[in-house]
């Protein structure tokens, strides 16, 4: 045991190390995507909540920026770590994480608009709009 644990710190991190902590990133962001997106659909909006249009080119801007940040890079590491044994599958790999991707983002950002509206332009930080539980 003790030589595993000194082998973990003394050597160079290899591939496999990668994909190990991918797979756990992976499963992170499934797990904290679908918290969001259940929680807000169970709550739903409150009276107060407004939903505005964008005013200003600025704002219009603004608010493509955040869905491109949206449907962000997460696919990335599973094309990595998917082809790196064999790079012919890289189209495959790629259609996959999109979905995956897709699937996780779109419902996310739709239901917490729906539910906090306004608020999400103005919080960097969506998971602080949701209620302080154990799952959170």
């Amino acid at each position: 045991m003790l030589t595993l644990i000194l082998s973990f710190f003394f050597h160079s991190p290899t591939f496999r190390h990668y994909r190990m902590l991918s797979i756990f990133g992976i499963l992170t962001t499934t797990y904290i995507a679908w918290y969001m997106t259940i929680t807000a659909a169970v709550q739903g909006p409150s009276e107060d909540t407004t939903y505005s249009a964008p005013r200003r080119f600025e704002q219009f801007m603004l608010g493509i920026v955040a869905l491109l940040f949206t449907y962000g890079g997460h696919a990335s590491n599973i094309e990595v770590a998917d082809v790196m044994d064999n790079p012919a599958s890289y189209d495959r790999s790629y259609f996959w994480s999109y979905l995956y991707v897709f699937t996780l983002t779109m419902p996310n950002a739709v239901a917490a608009y729906h539910t906090f509206g306004d608020l999400c332009l103005y919080n960097s930080n969506s998971i602080a709009l949701y209620p302080k539980t154990v799952a959170r």
